[in-house]
């Protein structure tokens, strides 16, 4: 028996969707939003995450991951060595300050990112780390030019 895609009820035909996630879905399609309404779904789903999208979710491989954590951190180092204008040696303590700034911005902006409804993806969380971690040090390091 088929189940709906949008609340998992069984439905009696080869339907994917119930009518009345149907009807949900579509009778707002004519009227514009108000910027609260704009603003409480984007704040729920910043990254806009399809259930889809979800469903990939247990297909994350722990090689990956490393490679996006750690790729994050190398990014973030290289971030502090920028912010210290590439003067100091690349382990003292100015550019150890440079990446925990950088490492806690990518943090920060990775769980502001990847999510939905307060429930952190991990897979897509390594790769968003990769790529805030690879912004803030392009920031770090055109601010030390």
């Amino acid at each position: 028996m088929p189940h709906c895609s949008e609340c998992g009820c069984d439905l009696p035909t080869f339907e994917t969707v119930c009518s009345k996630c149907y009807d949900a879905r579509y009778a707002g399609m004519g009227r514009p939003k108000h910027f609260l309404e704009s603003m409480q779904q984007f704040l729920a789903n910043p990254l806009r995450l399809t259930a889809e999208d979800l469903l990939q979710e247990e297909k994350v491989t722990l090689p990956v991951a490393l490679a996006c954590w750690g790729g994050g951190l190398l990014i973030c180092w290289f971030g502090g060595l920028a912010r210290a204008d590439f003067k100091c040696s690349a382990s003292s303590d100015e550019v150890f300050s440079g990446a925990l700034i950088c490492v806690l911005i990518s943090l920060g902006a990775t769980l502001a990112l990847a999510r939905t409804n307060g429930k952190l993806h991990w897979r897509i969380a390594s790769t968003v780390f990769a790529v805030s971690s690879w912004g803030v040090m392009g920031f770090l390091y055109i601010g030390s030019r």
